[in-house]
């Protein structure tokens, strides 16, 4: 693993005796929250290249997460009523 100002950073996988897929290296940037899997901006959790990087540079994972993942943020959903199905066979 490479790092430059603990932001950016290379990623060298090892073989997974349970994947068939060729080992890769991964690019990834956390000031630009974008890594060269995809994983992370599409799904806004850090994916396994990131978790790897926060443990090498000391920083928190959690801080990369969506606030859409937070309790507070799903607590929000569920606050107001489910409105009543108009048919029953809905």
């Amino acid at each position: 693993m490479k790092v430059g100002r603990n932001t950016r950073f290379l990623v060298k996988e090892r073989q997974n005796p349970r994947e068939v897929r060729p080992l890769c290296r991964f690019a990834f940037r956390l000031d630009e929250l974008w890594c060269d899997c995809g994983k992370f901006q599409k799904l806004h959790l850090p994916c396994s290249h990131v978790l790897v990087a926060c443990k090498y540079a000391h920083h928190d994972f959690a801080r990369y997460i969506s606030h859409v993942y937070t309790l507070q943020h799903v607590f929000h959903v569920y606050e107001r009523l489910f409105g009543e199905l108009i048919n029953e066979e809905y």
